[in-house]
Formats: structure tokens, C-alpha cells, sequence
């Protein structure tokens, strides 16, 4: 039993130990034109849920969305999207401004990142990330 026990601990700590932290995330989202607060709160989900599986020893801190902004850059990102996608059905794109402290235990500091999320919704209805990098 005590074997199971520490076998049972020792995967629930991987499984913890390697995820990026998304607990204690900003949010700043100014009001959308083109988009309800569910839409853009999916958005948001959605890089959450990236950045916990591929941002190991990081901290998630801020996620913005810029409606002004986004509508200039929109109609680019469709394009850019629209060639990587097919033939699956893609229905819209959204940019995000991301900020996470990349943690570095060897010097014990945090440097605060920043990166646009392209993220695109397919003929699903769901967002997902299409690309990522720092800006």
C-alpha cells in the first residue's frame, strides 16, 4: 500500500511540476466591436490552456485584448492563417498580448515576457492558438 501511495505521489507532482501556472492570471479586455465577453473569455481560456502545457517553469501574469488594434491587424492575420489552415474551415483570427515571468530558479529572478498569441476559430467554434512570439 505504501508503494501505491508514493507511486500515486510522485506522478501527481510530474504531472504538476512541469505545467506553466495560469493560477493568478490579469486580464484586461477592452469592449469589442466584433466580439461578445464569452468569445473573448474563450480566447482567453484557450491561451490558458496553451500556456499550462507548453510554458513549463513560467508564470502566466497578464493577457490583454485591443479591439482598436486587433482590427487593424485582422484582416493581415486572416491571410496569414487562412493558407495554414486548409482545408480545415477557418472562421475567424484574434491577437492577444501575453506577459509571463519566465522563472529561473539558478539565479532565483523572474524576467517578465511579452508575446502575441495569433489565436484562430475554426468551423468548430472553438479558439485555438495558431502561432505565438515575442514581441
Amino acid at each position: 500500500m505504501k508503494k501505491i501511495a508514493s507511486l500515486l505521489f510522485i506522478f501527481v507532482l510530474a504531472l504538476v511540476s512541469g505545467c506553466g501556472n495560469t493560477s493568478d492570471v490579469g486580464v484586461h479586455l477592452t469592449n469589442s466591436q466584433r466580439y461578445t465577453n464569452a468569445e473573448l473569455k474563450d480566447a482567453v481560456e484557450a491561451v490558458k490552456s496553451f500556456f499550462s502545457q507548453n510554458y513549463e517553469d513560467s508564470t502566466l501574469y497578464l493577457i490583454e485584448y485591443n479591439d482598436e488594434h486587433n482590427e487593424k491587424v485582422r484582416e493581415d492575420n486572416w491571410w496569414k492563417f487562412r493558407r495554414s489552415f486548409e482545408p480545415k474551415s477557418l472562421t475567424d483570427v484574434l491577437e492577444l498580448s501575453v506577459s509571463y515571468y519566465e522563472n529561473r530558479e539558478a539565479d532565483n529572478s523572474n524576467n517578465l515576457i511579452s508575446e502575441t498569441f495569433y489565436l484562430v476559430r475554426l468551423d468548430n467554434g472553438k479558439w485555438e492558438v495558431g502561432d505565438h512570439g515575442r514581441t
